[in-house]
């Protein structure tokens, strides 16, 4: 999983099965986007 920040940096989210653990270091307010890519690149 991936996390954007528009116009800023990518955040790399790693997690085991279907959980995942970030510590967001990022100000309130920001937009973000994520998005996830499969084995499969889909």
């Amino acid at each position: 999983m991936t996390g954007l920040i528009p116009g800023g940096e990518l955040v790399s989210l790693y997690g085991t099965g279907s959980s995942y653990t970030w510590v967001a270091d990022v100000a309130a307010g920001t937009n973000l986007l994520f998005f996830m890519i499969d084995s499969q690149g889909r």
